[in-house]
């Protein structure tokens, strides 16, 4: 392992890993996960996006697999990391809609992702998840829909303004909202939301 500015991965990727089983054995792997909350189920729809940046001798292919609570972890398909350009690159959208082990996932079952890079050229090869903006936007971003197991879903039946600058107050109206909600612009998080 090892450090890069804006980034989270690491150098030494040897290579031995010339396939994803050689590289899980190796654990040269990312991992996240997810769990929807009780009373709640989440259907993954895809990951939105994959900023990476390795270098010329970096692995340029992966797998990506999942895994629900602790059963096997299945492919979701292959993943090229053909770019060594040092400003990065981004892969995405990667559609999740279609596999049916991930839809209607039942309130805190953990279901876990894995990047699997492997095919490096140079035993000193780095691979990142990159923070390729340079700014707070997501770098690794997984979108999906989570519902109540029972009973009706929050809806949105309007807000206003309609658009505007940071700092701009908006009011959301809809039914069934939590407490505690979370609101975000862009994939940016917005502060102080509360609920009447």
């Amino acid at each position: 392992s090892g450090a890069a500015a804006r980034a989270w991965g690491g150098t030494d990727w040897t290579l031995a890993p010339t396939d994803a089983g050689t590289a899980i054995t190796a654990e040269k792997f990312f991992t996240f996960g997810a769990a929807p909350g009780a009373g709640y189920r989440v259907s993954f729809t895809q990951i939105d996006r994959l900023d990476y940046r390795r270098s010329g001798t970096g692995p340029a292919e992966g797998v990506l697999q999942y895994q629900i609570g602790a059963g096997a972890f299945t492919d979701v398909g292959p993943l090229s990391f053909s770019s060594s350009a040092s400003g990065g690159e981004s892969l995405g959208p990667i559609l999740l809609s279609s596999i049916t082990e991930l839809q209607n996932v039942a309130g805190e079952t953990p279901v876990t992702f894995r990047i699997v890079p492997f095919g490096a050229t140079g035993a000193s090869g780095t691979f990142y998840i990159f923070d390729r903006a340079n700014t707070t936007a997501a770098d690794l971003s997984v979108k999906g829909l989570v519902n109540p197991t029972s009973g009706t879903p929050p809806a949105i039946t309007s807000f206003s303004p309609d658009n505007g600058g940071a700092g701009t107050v908006v009011t959301i109206d809809g039914t069934l909202f939590t407490a505690a909600p979370t609101v975000s612009f862009n994939g940016i998080p917005a502060p102080g939301a509360t609920v009447n």
